[in-house]
C-alpha cells in the first residue's frame, strides 16, 4: 500500500505502534487473568487448613518434684556433617 501510494510511511509507522500497544494490552490482561487464577488455586488450601476444627487441650503442669534428675549421657549430635557434641554428659538436678 505504501508502495502504490495508498498509505503514507507516517500512517503505516503510527499503525504499527498502535497494533503494538493494543497487544502488550492484550498481553497484560492475559497475564492478569493467569496470576488471578494462580491466587485463586493458592487460598483454597489455605482455606481448608483454616477450616480444621482446633483442638482444645488443657494446659498440664508439671510438678518438678515429681521429675526430680534429668541425665543424658554420651550425647552425640551433628548437623551437615559436622559433629557439634561428642560424648557429652549433662545432669540437670530439680530444685
Amino acid at each position: 500500500m505504501v508502495i502504490n501510494n495508498q498509505l503514507s510511511t507516517g500512517t503505516l509507522i503510527a499503525t504499527i505502534l498502535l497494533a503494538g500497544r493494543l497487544i502488550q494490552l492484550i498481553q497484560k490482561t492475559l497475564l492478569l487473568c493467569n496470576q488471578f487464577q494462580y491466587y485463586r488455586l493458592s487460598v483454597q488450601p489455605a482455606k481448608d487448613i483454616f477450616s480444621i476444627p482446633q483442638i482444645n487441650r488443657q494446659k498440664q503442669h508439671i510438678n518438678a518434684e515429681k521429675i526430680g534428675l534429668l541425665e543424658l549421657r554420651n550425647v552425640r549430635f551433628g548437623y551437615k556433617e559436622r559433629e557439634v557434641f561428642n560424648n557429652l554428659n549433662l545432669t540437670i538436678k530439680a530444685p
